[in-house]
């Protein structure tokens, strides 16, 4: 079943977030199970909304996407924001 991820953070994408998309190819080939990516802000924090095939889909890009972080980020990265998850009933596409 699709799901759709929320995450909130404060910072919004920079060059290291670029830089770790790039490493990762997403733009090329974006990953298994990705319908839709999005980044916008929200009450003065960066909020990103994921819609995905599945949980498992979600949980292998990031899993695939870690090692990346780390570099770009190297020692600071303590890891991804904590995310909201939940089913999706319905999509409509155009």
């Amino acid at each position: 079943m699709a799901v759709v991820r929320m995450r909130r953070a404060a910072k919004g994408p920079d060059e290291r977030f670029d830089a770790m998309n790039a490493k990762a190819g997403t733009a090329e080939n974006p990953p298994k199970g990705l319908i839709v990516s999005t980044i916008g802000q929200v009450e003065g924090q960066w909020q990103a909304i994921d819609v995905w095939e599945s949980a498992e889909d979600a949980d292998r890009f990031e899993r695939e996407l870690e090692p990346h972080a780390r570099q770009v980020h190297g020692e600071s990265f303590s890891g991804f924001p904590e995310h909201t998850t939940y089913e999706v009933q319905k999509i409509f596409r155009p």
